[in-house]
């Protein structure tokens, strides 16, 4: 009897290796991934990178015209049916374009919410462009740097679908503002898609900004939380464009000398300035002006500082909002420099290349 009970422990011992194997095998890349992870400071700044294909292409073919629908899609692509919620509050933010004084050009973008850890996150699709992409890591129910640890990093794998900005590989570079408006649901008869899957969509696919207008164009947009937004995309060829949506109906702005620049409010005349950070629009378009449009990396980090927010009231959600980054995005060499939660004398440089 004790020869059968130890052949049946052995049995079982060896299923389980089995099943823990045949995991470690379907889950090889998640580990990958999660494995990536890297707290690169104490002032809320994470680091990884996404291994594998997180499944845009299968997306794209479905779509999402709710966040509910976005969440179910991401629970059972990315996480096997793993319950999770994905939270895009009200946002303050400032994005610019200018020309590097080495003969390229940049993207200037603050980032401001509610205090919370940031993830930087590289991507490279099988079919399309690598990137680098910032998250809010508190959109998927991780408050603060010791919620990202142990089994709660899983929800980290969700990231690619909740990008606020960044760049591929290309040069094209894109960030989201808020606007305080109703938000956006086009109904076209159009595939849905929802404003951070447009700025994914934008990274993998467009290698120029006409393209990524393009892409808006061919689908749905629908806005996530209770908010509108819009979008401000560079290139690595100096063009720059703000996509906005009026009556749901999409519309870009250009300037004649793309000396452009975006905040809170609508810059599409039919909407009368709606919205707010006119203050920090005008102190980015005086400094753009002064400069005939050229800036050093340093100059446009400074700028981004000069224009920070320390906890003030946010005016449509009446909560209270920090810079939590600062990033500087090369268009033509592939590199940003960011700074995180205001902390100016710590610059990290990220560079696509892994």
């Amino acid at each position: 009897m004790a020869g059968l009970w130890k052949r049946i422990a052995t049995g079982a011992g060896i299923l389980g290796a089995a099943a823990t194997g045949t995991a470690a095998y379907v889950f090889r890349k998640e580990l990958v991934t999660l494995n990536s992870i890297q707290k690169l400071s104490n002032q809320g700044l994470f680091e990884m990178t996404y291994a594998g294909d997180y499944g845009l292409d299968e997306f794209l073919r479905v779509g999402a015209r709710t966040d509910a629908e976005l969440i179910q899609f991401v629970s059972k692509r990315l996480l096997k049916g793993l319950p999770i919620k994905i939270d895009v509050p009200d946002l303050s933010c400032t994005t610019f374009r200018a020309k590097s004084s080495d003969g390229g050009y940049l993207f200037g973008r603050n980032f401001d919410l509610e205090l919370g850890p940031s993830m930087i996150v590289h991507t490279n699709p099988p079919n399309g462009y690598s990137s680098v992409s910032m998250t809010h890591l508190p959109f998927l129910g991780l408050p603060d740097m010791e919620s990202v640890k142990g089994t709660n990093k899983v929800l980290t794998l969700a990231t690619p679908y909740i990008p606020m900005d960044g760049m591929n590989e290309k040069g094209l570079a894109i960030g989201i503002l808020l606007l305080p408006d109703t938000p956006t649901a086009q109904q076209r008869g159009k595939i849905p898609i929802m404003c951070t899957t447009a700025i994914r969509l934008a990274l993998d696919k467009a290698a120029t900004v006409d393209e990524a207008i393009a892409l808006f164009e061919k689908y749905d947009l629908n806005d996530s939380a209770s908010s509108a937004y819009h979008y401000h995309l560079t290139d690595a060829e100096g063009n720059s464009a703000i996509i906005e949506y009026v009556d749901n109906e999409m519309h870009v702005l250009r300037h004649e000398n793309n000396r452009q620049a975006a905040t809170n409010f609508y810059q599409h005349p039919a909407k009368n300035s709606l919205g707010y950070g006119h203050d920090r629009y005008g102190k980015v378009m005086d400094k753009l002006a002064a400069n005939n449009d050229v800036l050093t990396a340093e100059e446009a980090m400074a700028l981004l500082q000069d224009v920070k927010l320390v906890e003030d009231v946010d005016v449509f959600s009446n909560k209270p909002a920090w810079t939590l980054w600062s990033a500087v995005y090369h268009n033509n060499k592939g590199r940003v420099e960011i700074a995180s939660q205001r902390n100016y004398n710590d610059i990290f440089v990220i560079s696509l290349q892994r």
